[in-house]
């Protein structure tokens, strides 16, 4: 599949502002960011049955920043140290998303 070129130059917009966002440790923005992927999420998320689910999940808990890692199915969600427990409660108690739901916190 060919990705028209303004399209492809929004995505690689948006990467490079991820990239900044990242250096700047600006995770709010990055999050934001994240969920603007152009590359493949569109393409990967529908073989992944649990994305869109986690995503809301966290939309509804005011997270921003669920993306595929590569090409999935490892679903990450980039939130503060102190939602991660309600996130991960949140997951537990989702019977579509309890059997196999980790945290980790990165420094």
């Amino acid at each position: 599949s060919q990705m028209a070129f303004k399209d492809a130059v929004e995505a690689s917009s948006i990467a490079n502002l991820l990239v900044a966002a990242f250096a700047n440790k600006d995770y709010t923005l990055a999050g934001n960011l994240l969920e603007m992927d152009l590359f493949h999420e569109s393409y990967r998320s529908p073989l992944v049955a649990e994305f869109q689910r986690v995503r809301q999940l966290a939309h509804s808990m005011g997270i921003e920043g669920t993306f595929l890692s590569g090409a999935g199915p490892t679903i990450m969600t980039i939130l503060q140290v102190h939602q991660a427990q309600e996130f991960y409660k949140a997951c537990q108690d989702d019977q579509m998303l309890s059997t196999n739901c980790q945290i980790y916190q990165l420094q």
